[in-house]
């Protein structure tokens, strides 16, 4: 219903020159209301209650008259009484605060508060704060000064759960950087220092040694040690001889 009257006022400003009083406004708008059920009868009898019985003429009335007797005639009655026990119940429980805060002003709207009254306005506070978790609602009593309207404290809610969830993110991200850098562990042990085998004096050098020079040395036979042809490192003449035990 409420939609059938916004597009009926969208044409109306459209076509504002053609529509030059309420008397036609209102005859548009019954042309376009059905013949049929509900609708046909009231249109019937709309018809009766505004004709002249003598003349049989139809003077219409205003379109503040009409809109109201359409109002009250097919007014979503049962949809707003929905609306005030549907909102009783309405809380944030596990969904972001923005679904709540969004949730909770289409559910108000439905209800038709005015949320810029005074007095609707101090019960739609009571009914947003009844659906926060504590903690929120200690946060923004806390404020100083107070929230005193709706549009207040839910942007106080907002700002207090979006900018946790920041301070979350960061701490988990401090959290894993400390982790990598934490030394390595083995099942909760710090694995034992390594230890350097002190190098032997007598070893011969090799991996100083190119790689083109380890393989000339093995296909002429050279010694790794003298780096002369005909023994081997290990029978090397030049080799250090380590002394005997006493």
């Amino acid at each position: 219903m409420q939609n059938f009257i916004n597009q009926c006022n969208s044409w109306f400003m459209m076509y504002e020159t053609s529509f030059q009083n309420d008397v036609q406004r209102v005859i548009f708008i019954l042309s376009y209301i059905s013949n049929k059920g509900k609708m046909g009868q009231w249109k019937q009898n709309y018809h009766r209650v505004y004709t002249n019985p003598v003349t049989k003429r139809f003077f219409l009335p205003s379109l503040a008259q009409f809109d109201a007797d359409f109002q009250k005639a097919f007014g979503a009655i049962e949809e707003i009484q929905k609306a005030w026990k549907k909102i009783l119940d309405i809380s944030q429980d596990k969904k972001d605060i923005d679904d709540y805060i969004t949730e909770f002003n289409n559910m108000a709207g439905k209800a038709q508060y005015d949320r810029y009254s005074a007095d609707r306005n101090a019960l739609l506070i009571t009914l947003f704060d009844k659906g926060l978790p504590e903690h929120m609602t200690r946060y923004i009593i806390g404020i100083q000064p107070l929230p005193a309207t709706i549009d207040d404290w839910q942007s106080a809610a907002s700002y207090y759960e979006n900018t946790y969830k920041i301070f979350l993110k960061r701490e988990k991200t401090f959290v894993k950087k400390r982790a990598w850098q934490a030394p390595n562990q083995n099942n909760g042990r710090t694995s034992a220092p390594q230890t350097t085998t002190p190098k032997d004096p007598n070893a011969m050098d090799i991996d100083r040694m190119t790689t083109q020079e380890r393989d000339d040395h093995i296909k002429k036979g050279k010694c790794f040690n003298c780096h002369q042809p005909g023994h081997m490192s290990r029978d090397c003449p030049k080799k250090p001889q380590r002394p005997a035990c006493p």
